[in-house]
């Protein structure tokens, strides 16, 4: 068997850094939570309901709808992936 023995100085030493560890882990992540785009402010919302168009594998899938009165805008996209095709039109039927 083997025993370890630390001093209280080495204890408290790990202790701090340790804290200090915890300390930057949690506020390194509050950046997010506090600014989650980091981008421009945000006028309006539009939260209707998009038309999905899916395709069989291989082929990427689009979503269309009407994103502001007299524009269509078109997305697509393929599985997961992070890139995708955007598109407005514009179209006197979007009220």
């Amino acid at each position: 068997m083997i025993t370890i023995t630390i001093s209280r100085a080495q204890a408290v030493a790990g202790l701090v850094v340790a804290a200090v560890l915890v300390a930057v882990a949690v506020l390194a992540g509050c950046g997010k939570t506090t600014e989650p785009f980091r981008d421009a402010g945000v006028s309006s919302v539009n939260n209707s309901k998009a038309v999905e168009v899916t395709m069989p594998d291989g082929f990427s899938n689009m979503s269309v709808k009407c994103v502001a009165p007299g524009v269509l805008g078109a997305s697509a996209y393929h599985g997961d992936g992070n890139r995708a095709a955007v598109a407005l039109v514009a179209d006197p039927l979007c009220k």
